[in-house]
């Protein structure tokens, strides 16, 4: 079966640097996809598995406009429980980190900028 790995940040130039470089290390076996907003996730999720892809891990910005990444992760937590979900972020304060490790079962928290 095919997997996608989503990535979401609403700054164009974040999003398609992480997605070249997800692309360099894991696109023999992974699609990756890129979408700006919560509301894209969420329909390119219900897309790619009406299609049959697996999506295995959604990394997101925390900071974006209209749905923060926290309640993204929440949404996709309630829709797919196994699903890896990790946030990225220079600006998250531990409230919106512990509400998502909790409510969402977050797998990592990396920083920006990152490595």
């Amino acid at each position: 079966m095919k997997a996608a790995i989503i990535c979401v940040d609403d700054e164009w130039t974040i999003l398609t640097t992480l997605g070249q470089q997800l692309k360099r290390y894991f696109g023999k076996d992974y699609e990756i996809e890129l979408a700006n907003s919560g509301a894209e996730t969420l329909a390119l999720c219900a897309e790619l598995t009406a299609e049959g892809l697996e999506i295995p891990l959604v990394i997101s910005d925390q900071r974006m406009q209209g749905m923060e990444g926290d309640t993204l992760l929440i949404q996709l937590h309630n829709l797919y429980p196994k699903m890896l979900k990790i946030m990225l972020t220079g600006q998250a304060d531990a409230d919106s980190v512990g509400n998502v490790v909790n409510a969402a079962a977050l797998y990592r928290y990396i920083r920006k900028p990152w490595d």
